[in-house]
């Protein structure tokens, strides 16, 4: 008797001493939770009703404690996005689970990005889960703004590089109707031409001086793509007239002279 009256004395006091470190613990377990500065809330896995939140919850969403009290975890979310909340907890949750992005709607109207992580509570008689909500809106647009730059200076790369194969295609193209020009010059100021050919030097002078004044209007309006879209202007075109001109430039002075054949329409 002796002995037992000892145990069931010392588990008394064992009992007594440790009962003030759990209030202790779930004093400071309050704290921390009331005090955290994230939004954390507690909610129902059957109910999905709010069971209790902090003040950071309080402050950050605009609804009072009593109004998230009478809400359940659906409230939170624009109406388009809950099937997938409830698909989501549709099926078991592991003990530890994070989520998100997800759309968060404030008490002012206004949407906010999260990132939610949870896990599974018993809170007084309710199965819950513990959830801390993190505000990743800011760095959400921050992250779509670099997206954007790099999309933007890819396209500046891009315009670049075409812009300088233009250039040098242009400059390279310069030089033909330049070295027809003079070519044909100097033939008529250093040689006795007869009528028929000066006429044939001047027509071929002029063509060739179209052409280049062509390409440069073309390298000139290089200079107007970093304006932005430009607006297109389109005419009527001769186009047996065009083909029959390239064949004559390309053809010149070659063997086998091309042939074409157009429609007469």
């Amino acid at each position: 008797v002796d002995k037992l009256m000892a145990t069931a004395k010392h588990e008394l006091a064992d009992r007594l001493s440790s009962e003030p470190a759990a209030l202790a613990s779930e004093r400071d377990y309050r704290m921390l939770f009331q005090r955290h500065p994230q939004p954390m809330w507690l909610y129902d896995v059957d109910t999905l009703a709010f069971l209790n939140v902090n003040d950071a919850a309080v402050a950050r969403y605009g609804y009072s404690r009593d109004e998230f009290l009478a809400m359940t975890i659906k409230d939170l979310g624009p109406p388009e996005d809950v099937p997938k909340l409830l698909e989501l907890i549709g099926t078991p949750l592991p003990p530890f689970d994070k989520t998100g992005p997800w759309r968060h709607l404030l008490k002012d109207g206004s949407t906010v990005q999260v990132l939610v992580t949870s896990h599974a509570v018993t809170f007084g008689d309710h199965d819950a889960r513990f959830v801390l909500a993190e505000d990743v809106t800011e760095s959400t647009r921050l992250e779509l703004e670099l997206h954007q730059s790099q999309a933007r200076s890819e396209s500046n790369a891009e315009l670049s590089r075409a812009k300088d194969e233009m250039v040098s295609t242009v400059s390279h193209e310069l030089r033909t109707p330049l070295a027809s020009i003079v070519g044909f010059a100097e033939l008529m100021l250093t040689r006795a031409v007869t009528p028929e050919q000066r006429k044939e030097y001047l027509r071929v002078i002029l063509q060739e001086g179209r052409r280049l004044t062509g390409l440069i209007n073309d390298f000139l309006d290089l200079r107007r793509i970093d304006d932005g879209p430009q607006s297109m202007r389109f005419a009527a075109a001769d186009i047996s007239a065009l083909i029959k001109r390239a064949v004559d430039l390309i053809g010149e002075g070659s063997d086998a002279p091309i042939q074409v054949r157009l429609p007469d329409d």
